[in-house]
């Protein structure tokens, strides 16, 4: 877990908005897909929700569907986005463009969304403790950074790893839909994690 220091800090965490693979669960991972129209509409909402905070610094996938969805929310302001590709979601290799049910077929086995996330259980997808390490060298970076307010758009993966190593509450227990927001507050020792309506 980071060291949160003394001073508090907000860190806003958000989903890129729909695409029609998210519609059709399909496993995305690298490929790029862009926003459909609800995931536009969706990233609109985002932004009006948004946009009395003063951020200092603004953080993006590099993906299409997170960077098209950071330009939604940073609309009317003047900070630049940092594109950092260490917020990739989960690398889906072979796998990309297919859903649960059938990857469960080519595999012989039925599978949880839960096993895909979390396990390693299928070759050819980018290893757990790789997106943690990568994701982890991203919080370092932007932990050693001078900001009050920080704003991060990613992926359901990455951002679930961020909110676990901040709070220390298991990633596999978070869920992000999308274009949803949480709320990081970082202050002392503490650190509390909060929906944003």
């Amino acid at each position: 877990m980071i060291d949160r220091g003394k001073d508090r800090r907000e860190i806003y965490l958000v989903r890129h908005g729909e695409t029609d693979w998210n519609n059709d669960g399909r496993f995305q991972g690298h490929v790029n897909i862009p926003l459909n129209e609800k995931g536009k509409i969706q990233a609109q909402e985002a932004y009006e929700k948004l946009k009395a905070i003063n951020f200092d610094l603004i953080y993006s996938s590099d993906l299409e569907r997170a960077a098209e969805t950071a330009r939604i929310i940073n609309a009317y302001r003047e900070i630049p986005i940092r594109y950092d590709q260490r917020l990739r979601e989960r690398d889906a290799g072979k796998y990309s463009g297919l859903t649960l049910s059938e990857i469960s077929k080519i595999k012989g086995v039925d599978l949880t969304i839960s096993k895909y996330v979390s396990d390693d259980i299928l070759e050819g997808i980018e290893p757990l403790s790789q997106l943690i390490s990568r994701v982890t060298e991203f919080i370092e970076h932007m932990m050693n950074n001078e900001f009050k307010r920080c704003l991060i758009i990613g992926h359901g993966g990455s951002l679930s790893i961020i909110a676990s190593n901040l709070t220390g509450i298991p990633f596999k227990e978070m869920m992000f839909r999308n274009c949803g927001i949480k709320k990081v507050i970082m202050e002392d020792s503490n650190a509390l994690l909060e929906e944003v309506i």
